[in-house]
């Protein structure tokens, strides 16, 4: 067992699925983290030997504003978004924090599973 996990800063979906890939091969867990404004909710995984941060995936990847639709990598900071979009699009996650206090997309989604779950 490691002292303390590796961590990992993939800069690319290709590096991404390398280092997931190795991971399997060698049974190390994995465990996914964005800029650290979510960590310690929830409960601890029993055992981390890679933590991959997706902080190197940053970039929006699309933005069709006609049919209201983005598309930004796991790691892109929502102030990046919100600066694209204004703020009117972002004041929904203001409630929670994370608009500006450096959270990531990944991170985003992580909550909004964990209050739709809360919901029911």
């Amino acid at each position: 067992m490691k002292a303390a996990a590796d961590r990992t800063v993939p800069a690319s979906a290709e590096a991404v699925s390398e280092i997931l890939a190795r991971c399997d091969r060698s049974g190390e867990k994995v465990t996914i983290a964005g800029g650290g404004t979510l960590a310690g909710m929830g409960y601890p995984p029993e055992r981390v030997d890679v933590t991959l941060r997706t902080t190197g995936l940053t970039g929006m990847v699309a933005n069709e504003r006609a049919d209201l639709v983005i598309a930004a990598r796991a790691g892109t900071p929502l102030q990046d978004v919100a600066t694209l979009l204004g703020a009117q699009s972002t004041v929904h996650l203001w409630r929670h924090g994370l608009a500006f206090a450096g959270a990531t997309i990944e991170e985003v989604v992580e909550l909004a599973t964990a209050l739709e779950a809360e919901a029911l």
